[in-house]
């Protein structure tokens, strides 16, 4: 799939992913690494997002960012689950003379908004619904035209949040695309890592991780500890303890079947490092958190 570059000022932006689908199941809490705003849109349905510890209700017409090192979960109702299209955007800064087009500091100044908001929620009111309905609809066609089209697209896309943000219709710009060789090859590894520890988290080790993203094992740590501050044990902690929250709040699964489900062989393991991590028990947790009673 094609990352769909495109250039803002002195900043190069990548999309590695595209998607726009009925959500199947609650996404347990994570967070992306720095660089990487992630962009929603709900586009039918009903959950609630829950970022940084405060909730908020999601329903059409919504539009929200999710950017570096901020912590979110979605929950979905049992009755209407929400749909929802979702950009995935890699911003690097450039350097030498591609920073250095006409115009970049006009651009920069929309770029800023986007790099001073890593979280955003509110309506939109610059008619993003059909811009999106523009990228997927491309997507489909798959012409020679596609991948340039997708790209003026996002940078659409991009301008039009940057709009919502700051509510405010000043933004103009143009730029050139990039040469090839100036794209960030690792937008794609943080693409995997994220989705390895959001849906592989159970079984994902290092070893197999740095063989998916092409770097030796102090390779893949270096970029962990790098990026999220914290080392693959750490992040896989974290995301196994991610799930058990999730599953504590909302099920009233017992613990062994929670253990189970977050990766763990035994009760034992998974209770002694939720209590490490939360200080307190598993139960104590649902208690605390108002779950479903065991």
């Amino acid at each position: 799939m094609a990352d769909y570059p495109f250039q803002l000022g002195s900043w190069l932006f990548l999309t590695p992913q595209l998607s726009s689908s009925i959500m199947q199941a609650p996404v347990p809490e994570h967070e992306h690494s720095t660089g990487i705003y992630e962009v929603h849109y709900i586009t039918s349905g009903y959950g609630t997002l829950i970022a940084s510890g405060q909730r908020f209700d999601l329903y059409p017409g919504i539009l929200y960012v999710t950017g570096p090192h901020i912590p979110h979960s979605q929950l979905l109702p049992e009755q209407n689950p929400m749909a929802e299209a979702c950009v995935y955007y890699k911003v690097s800064a450039l350097t030498g003379k591609s920073a250095a087009a006409p115009g970049s500091e006009k651009e920069d100044s929309v770029v800023r908004v986007l790099l001073e908001h890593p979280f955003w929620i509110g309506r939109d009111h610059h008619g993003i619904r059909p811009l999106l309905d523009h990228i997927f609809t491309e997507l489909a066609q798959k012409s020679p035209e596609t991948d340039l089209m997708v790209s003026c697209y996002l940078k659409q896309l991009v301008l039009l949040l940057v709009r919502n943000i700051r509510d405010s219709r000043k933004l103009q710009g143009n730029v050139t695309t990039p040469a090839a060789g100036e794209i960030d090859l690792n937008s794609k590894r943080f693409y995997l890592i994220e989705c390895a520890f959001l849906s592989e988290f159970q079984t994902i080790t290092l070893s197999s991780l740095s063989s998916r993203i092409g770097l030796s094992t102090r390779q893949t740590q270096r970029l962990l500890q790098t990026y999220y501050g914290m080392d693959f044990n750490q992040k896989r902690v974290q995301a196994r303890m991610a799930k058990a929250r999730l599953l504590l709040e909302s099920t009233d699964l017992p613990v062994g079947k929670i253990a189970e489900a977050a990766g763990y062989a035994t009760s034992e393991h998974f209770c002694n490092t939720f209590r490490k991590v939360y200080h307190m028990t598993p139960l104590q947790y649902r208690r605390k958190e108002g779950g479903q009673p065991s």
